[in-house]
């Protein structure tokens, strides 16, 4: 994982890019885990992350003062390869990252800026490092890619296996409900699609304080339905520099589902600095992913179901 860090991403048609102060990001999937985590480097940035066919429903006024990103890293993504042909059809400035593919082929053939991700034979989410990388390059922020180029020398993988057995171990046979902060719900997410995508299990998530006002109230089960919580493992990720309140929260709401029979794992978000911590939660979860994924005897490099419904529709 670490090896991604030393990619050093390069502008094809440099000249056509335009520098912009507002973004629109649109990508799907693990194709879209990099705006996530750009937004938590630089929360003050003015992205839009677009998940769906098209372009957001802005005024065009809007479209045009922003750079439209858009990021497949298969290139075949077809809610990706829709917003292109929106994009270029109101000539709005534009960047593509991405590995290949149809996307890949039409920014050359057309002439627009683009960025090849490095070739290397994982899922798209599994390659959030370079897609970060190359995020960054897109949006002209140079000191974030010299920050994130020093995290090839500075993660260490291996030293979370033993942590991440252990989770694994504890996990098993329970369905996994990531919570955290609002700041740090893009890594809940990458823990979320981790469990969908590498152990074929139903995972879900959601974020301090609003699942205080709505889902909380879903452990709150009667005898008959008692059975339902006790299939669920809550991992509740929480950092030193959350809020006070967010802490407090944390602290009562763990302690009223203990009561309710709930397995809860509070798991700190450990490291030096933001991009430690980030990415250390990363390696975590994708060793947590594997052992799992060892005890259910699943194809952890397939995604079976998701290709076959892309052919299906």
């Amino acid at each position: 994982f670490p090896v991604q860090f030393a990619f050093v991403p390069s502008i094809v048609h440099l000249e056509k890019l335009k520098r912009k102060k507002k973004f629109i990001f649109v990508g799907m999937g693990g194709s879209a885990l990099s705006a996530g985590l750009f937004k938590m480097f630089k929360p003050e940035a003015d992205m839009l992350i677009h998940r769906d066919y098209g372009l957001p429903n802005l005024p065009p006024n809007e479209l045009r003062k922003s750079l439209v990103i858009l990021s497949s890293y298969s290139g075949n993504t077809e809610e990706t390869l829709s917003a292109f042909e929106a994009a270029f059809a109101k000539k709005l400035d534009m960047i593509v990252i991405s590995g290949g593919g149809k996307l890949l082929g039409l920014a050359i053939k057309r002439k627009v800026p683009h960025i090849k991700l490095p070739a290397i034979k994982v899922q798209p989410r599994s390659l959030v490092g370079a897609s970060l990388l190359a995020l960054a390059k897109a949006v002209r922020d140079d000191n974030l890619l010299e920050e994130l180029n020093q995290l090839n020398r500075i993660l260490g993988p291996s030293l979370f296996r033993k942590d991440a057995k252990k989770i694994a171990n504890e996990l098993n046979g329970l369905i996994p409900v990531i919570y955290s902060s609002s700041k740090n719900f893009p890594l809940a997410y990458f823990w979320k699609t981790n469990f969908n995508e590498t152990d074929k299990i139903p995972a879900f998530c959601n974020r301090f304080p609003e699942l205080n006002h709505n889902e909380m109230e879903g452990f709150n089960v009667q005898l008959a339905a008692r059975d339902l919580v006790r299939r669920i493992g809550v991992v509740i990720l929480w950092d030193k520099s959350d809020s006070a309140r967010i802490a407090k929260r944390v602290l009562v709401f763990s302690k009223l589902l203990k009561e309710k029979g709930v397995k809860i794992f509070h798991i700190e978000l450990r490291g030096r600095d933001l991009k430690e911590k980030i990415f250390n939660s990363i390696m975590l979860a994708q060793w947590v992913s594997v052992f799992l994924a060892e005890s259910y005897g699943s194809p952890t490099d397939k995604v079976e179901l998701i290709e076959k419904f892309k052919k299906m529709i």
